[in-house]
């Protein structure tokens, strides 16, 4: 279920019912607050409430250049934290804008780095090493270069 999910006034939300016969996994993923990703196994017929811990995420701001430092449009850049089985579940990805700017937030703290991609197959990559919850680190370059 990759359906977004009603959140009530008083931060409730309800999924309605879901299917015994598979493992679930809840993970708050916005841009300022990072949640940890809880597995759930139900019983048939179980109904139950679950909290979500939530934390300043980490924020990541910069820009995405070509070698020559000019801003780079339409690049998926995306924060990735090592160190999970379930990693893909810790990504957070963003568009960078006109000018090559981005800003990712929400991300959980741990080994953080961040790739790029382009549809013309250009990449990019800086690792960006351990950061803790709360952590902003602005300023960053990104170079996006053809494989």
């Amino acid at each position: 279920m990759w359906e977004p999910v009603t959140i009530g006034p008083d931060l409730s939300f309800d999924f309605g019912p879901l299917r015994t016969d598979r493992i679930w996994f809840l993970q708050y993923v916005g841009m300022d607050l990072a949640g940890d990703l809880i597995e759930i196994v139900l019983e048939p017929g179980e109904r139950r409430a679950q909290d979500l811990k939530l934390a300043p995420g980490i924020t990541l701001a910069g820009r995405v250049v070509d070698p020559s430092g000019n801003g780079v449009a339409g690049v998926q850049v995306t924060a990735r934290v090592a160190g999970d089985v379930r990693a893909h579940a810790r990504n957070h990805s963003v568009w960078s804008v006109a000018d090559g700017a981005f800003r990712v937030g929400g991300v959980l703290a741990g080994e953080v780095e961040l790739t790029a991609f382009d549809p013309a197959g250009r990449r990019g990559r800086l690792p960006l090493g351990p950061m803790t919850v709360g952590a902003l680190r602005d300023g960053l370059v990104l170079v996006v270069r053809p494989e």
